[in-house]
């Protein structure tokens, strides 16, 4: 477990089995953002995981010159080699 400790940045999003198969594609990330340079969209991901088994994760998505932030807590475990979290 302790190998999960720390900060992650996300390096891929895949989408499948989406009801509109159009909808499936894969996002690729550079330092935890995806930039989509022709509709002037990024995405970054990042979580943190503790040794206490809690977790946080911040997601910012700009669209030309607005930006949202999302945060999200909680805490997770791991089985074998399944990530499980909960959001509080």
């Amino acid at each position: 477990m302790d190998e999960i400790i720390g900060t992650w940045k996300a390096s891929k999003v895949i989408f499948s089995n989406c009801t509109d198969p159009l909808d499936n594609r894969t996002l690729t990330f550079s330092n935890g953002c995806y930039n989509d340079a022709i509709q002037e969209l990024t995405i970054c991901l990042e979580a943190i995981f503790k040794s206490d088994n809690t977790y946080s994760s911040k997601t910012t998505i700009t669209a030309g010159s607005n930006a949202t932030t999302d945060t999200e807590t909680g805490t997770y475990t791991i089985t074998s080699n399944n990530l499980n979290v909960s959001t509080r």
